[in-house]
């Protein structure tokens, strides 16, 4: 009988633990879910056998049931009056609550939901250990949520087959060779439930071929598994194995409880034709009723029938494609053990008891602080966040405050109170924001700890030998003249040297400073009088003292020096180049402000590093252009290296032609300045303008759109910040902010910022003004009016797309979707202080806005 041949390579099995496995025929996948978690946690707490019906309680209602009371008809969201009247043996254990003004959560009979807060802490730390367990077994585990998890197979299970069949290990030169046939093996029941099409293959006889053996293997693996995690905790779960997550999260569900099943190529088929849509993972919710409605059918097998260029033209070619790859069974979503957790929230409604002074609030804060403290330490120190925010509901109005958390703070429930409380009183100064009916307190920003971050030692490098360098000599015409009792800085390092620090012997910097303060303590008592200035100075500082005067000496002839060599150049013009302006909201100039003399720390720092150079260096003074005729104006010392700097007339960035990095800087920076921001958003247009596959649409992300997509957007935001020379802004999670961005396909080509305001500076303008064109707007105090409602903080479109209706496509759009159901007139709206060209499209969209053609009016607010 002539052997079968595999249709698997040996191509396939080597890429089986390569970072590609994802996309590898072979790959197998396992997804388990905790049966009925929470009801699980509560009764192994109490010892209760799991034959009994028991439901976890909130408040008065069930969130959790286990499989005994479900056979009795009791349903998650009933109250446990419904409950009781179906199942009377029901036993309930209400979850672990904090009292208001607590930090430790605790078992309370009967706990009123307006003095208390639901923890779940005790989920999180067992969720942990069943984490803990499935990495004994399988190292890349991802975490679905508290109670279920993925788990990438695929390199594990080569590892046993290849243990199991010593002759794979031996591969041929030609990698495309067929693999050998595939063994026959014995499913057994405890395996899971094996989903094929064996019962109705007319072919006859089932052919086994390799990845059913993965599949055989996997599922040998998640028995292990699920069998540890009930030896451990005494928890039972539920597995589904398959060839990629979203059908290993299908079929998990297919045998439950306490039961694994195994989906087969030869079985996808038939199982996803039996499903709809919005079973599939990912298709649910929102997004999945949508794309039901936009294709007519809720049935997987109806999207077979369909080519993947219509379900596109539908949907998009992002959502089109990622529909049509899930409706026939395909999946690359790679599986990684690290998650990138970026926010975490504590938050309590008080909408039935709202909160109506400082006190009430106050209580709650070290609630929110003890609850993020603690899922905080779940970090284990590898990240932190950036961002502290408060978020308050009142009436139809929320309102937000943050604020940074610095990279040495120490993050415990006192802190996060106390800057509660900071933030808190803000926005008591600015709002009226009793009565508060929901109040919520996050972590933002959450990001890796920086492992660059190092002390001072590590910037040094350690030397062997310590040789004091000659101070670089200029040529006759610049010789700087040193004073009589000038100290030059090889003898300042070398004299009185304390014997224990040996100029051979390799030293860090800390224990230099430490031998200095073990020595300082013997000359602490001496003293000596400086002759340059008078005052009387310890020994321990003599060193410090004559660097400063030495520097002081040195910076004083440098200045006498350019003063002799400018008188001989007066007559040439004075530099007219413009300052720069940092922002367009601040228009501060960059300019050093005069001195009489540098400080002992800048002058110090000046003249050792100039005096050290191993080659000399030419001095290029730079002077404010504001202060260029005042001699006495503070210098600045440049290295002037020959380098060459031009800047491009298009995107304006300046850059070093003769440096490959910054050109190859330059060439990205231009490409993403004129060709707009890559992004790639989740969520759905509020507005499209065509439908072609690059149409142009626009999109709104604020602070309850998803969190990649916030990301997305403040990445755009900064993007437009540094090329207005702005500072950067965080705008995730902060609600004030709505982000409106216009979108070309996956290109970003606009943007607007739009913030809510109350009030703002009315400008009127007339067209023989003079100023009419100019960038300057006049604020006059009496100009202050009230009921804005609309702040356009930023409005930028890419230059090679400008003139083309896109800022006020923006502005309309803002005007209409900032407040849902409410369309913002022209007199609701300010703008932030505007550039030049800025205020050209204030005017000119102002004007269409008003009958009176013969001046305009808007208004200007402060942000």
């Amino acid at each position: 009988m002539e052997s079968r041949k595999s249709k698997f390579c040996w191509r396939d099995l080597e890429y089986c633990d390569k970072p590609a496995s994802r996309s590898c025929p072979l790959r197998v996948v396992a997804h388990i879910d905790q049966d009925a978690f929470y009801a699980q946690v509560e009764i192994v707490r109490l010892g209760i056998s799991p034959s009994t019906p028991f439901a976890v309680q909130q408040w008065q209602g069930l969130i959790a049931v286990n499989y005994p009371a479900r056979a009795a008809n009791v349903s998650r969201h009933e109250t446990i009056t419904e409950a009781k009247k179906k199942c009377p043996e029901l036993q309930v254990a209400h979850v672990k609550t904090w009292k208001a003004g607590d930090t430790e959560a605790k078992y309370h009979e009967n706990p009123d939901p307006s003095n208390f807060k639901a923890c779940l802490d005790p989920y999180r730390h067992e969720s942990v250990k069943i984490l803990n367990i499935i990495k004994k077994h399988a190292p890349i585990v991802k975490k679905a949520s508290i109670d279920e998890c993925f788990i990438e197979l695929t390199a594990e299970v080569k590892r046993l087959i290849l243990e199991d069949y010593p002759f794979l290990k031996t591969s041929p030169e030609n990698l495309e060779t067929p693999l050998p046939a595939a063994p026959v093996l014995l499913w057994t029941q405890d395996y899971g439930l094996l989903i094929d099409r064996r019962e109705g293959d007319t072919n006859g006889e089932y052919e086994q071929d390799w990845d059913d053996v993965f599949l055989y293997y996997a599922a040998r693996i998640v028995k292990e598994i699920r069998d540890d995690i009930y030896k451990s905790l005494h928890y039972t779960c539920s597995a589904g194995v398959s060839f990629n997550p979203m059908l290993a999260k299908l079929v998990s569900s297919r045998n439950k409880p306490n039961k694994q099943a195994v989906l087969c190529r030869s079985g996808i088929k038939d199982y996803l034709g039996s499903l709809s849509i919005t079973d599939i993972r990912m298709l649910g919710g929102k997004f999945g009723e949508e794309v039901v409605r936009i294709l007519g059918t809720d049935s997987i097998s109806d999207v077979w029938s369909m080519q993947l260029d219509d379900i596109m033209g539908k949907l998009g070619q992002v959502n089109g494609r990622l529909v049509w790859n899930m409706c026939h069974g395909l999946d690359d979503t790679e599986i990684t053990t690290q998650i990138q957790i970026k926010s975490m929230l504590s938050a309590k409604n008080f909408s039935h008891n709202k909160l109506k002074d400082e006190n009430a609030v106050t209580n709650w804060f070290r609630v929110f602080g003890s609850d993020l403290h603690s899922r905080f330490l779940e970090l284990e120190g590898l990240r932190r966040p950036k961002t502290l925010c408060l978020h308050a509901l009142t009436g139809f109005l929320r309102k937000s405050r943050s604020t940074q958390i610095p990279l040495d703070a120490d993050i415990t429930v006192d802190y996060i109170a106390n800057h509660c409380l900071k933030l808190l009183r803000q926005l008591q100064d600015e709002y009226d924001v009793y009565p508060i009916s929901h109040l919520s307190v996050s972590f933002q920003n959450i990001v890796e700890n920086d492992k660059s971050s190092r002390g001072i030692e590590s910037f040094l490098r350690p030397s062997n030998k310590v040789t004091p360098k000659p101070i670089p000599m200029l040529d006759d015409s610049s010789k700087i003249h040193l004073d009589a009792n000038s100290t030059p800085p090889s003898q300042c390092l070398t004299e009185e040297m304390p014997e224990e620090v040996s100029p051979n012997k390799e030293r860090s910097v800390f224990g230099m400073f430490k031998d200095i303060s073990e020595n300082s303590s013997s000359v602490a008592q001496k003293s000596y009088t400086c002759k340059e200035c008078g005052h009387n100075i310890s020994f321990s500082q003599k060193r410090e003292h004559d660097d400063y005067h030495f520097a002081i000496n040195l910076s004083r002839n440098e200045r006498l020096f350019e003063r002799q060599t400018s008188s001989a150049g007066a007559d040439k013009p004075a530099n007219s180049a413009k300052s720069r302006t940092y922002g367009r909201k601040t228009g501060n100039k960059h300019f050093i402000a005069p001195m009489d003399s540098p400080s002992p720390k800048k002058a110090f720092l000046d003249a050792f590093f100039t005096a050290n150079q191993n080659t000399p260096s030419t001095l290029r003074k730079k002077t404010s252009p504001n202060n260029s005729s005042n001699s006495s104006s503070a210098t600045q010392l440049h290295l002037d290296l020959g380098s060459t700097t031009v800047t491009c007339s298009e995107c304006l960035m300046e850059y070093n032609k003769a440096t490959e990095e910054d050109v190859d800087l330059h060439s990205r920076f231009h490409s993403r300045t004129l060709g707009g921001i890559d992004l790639n958003m989740q969520a759905e247009p509020i507005k499209r303008l065509s439908y072609s596959v690059n149409g142009d649409s626009i999109y709104m992300v604020t602070a309850e759109s998803a969190l990649l997509d916030q990301k997305k957007a403040e990445d755009a935001v900064n993007f437009v910040n540094e090329e207005l020379s702005g500072e950067p802004m965080e705008t995730i999670g902060i609600d004030k902010y709505s982000i409106f961005l216009f979108m070309s396909g996956k290109k970003c080509i606009g943007l607007l910022l739009a913030e809510r305001i109350k009030s703002a500076y009315v400008i009127s303008e007339k067209e023989d003004e003079k100023t009419f064109f100019s960038s300057a707007v006049y604020i006059k105090e009496n100009k202050l009016k009230h009921g804005f409602i609309l702040g356009v903080s930023r409005i930028w479109v890419t230059p090679s797309r400008r003139k083309q209706g896109i800022a006020r496509a923006l502005l309309d759009c803002a005007t209409s979707h900032f407040i849902y159901g409410y369309k913002i007139s022209n007199k609701e709206i300010a703008f932030t202080q505007p550039s030049e060209s800025g205020k050209r499209f204030i005017i000119s969209w102002s004007r269409a806005q008003q009958e009176d053609k013969t001046g305009v009016q808007y208004a200007v607010y402060e942000s």
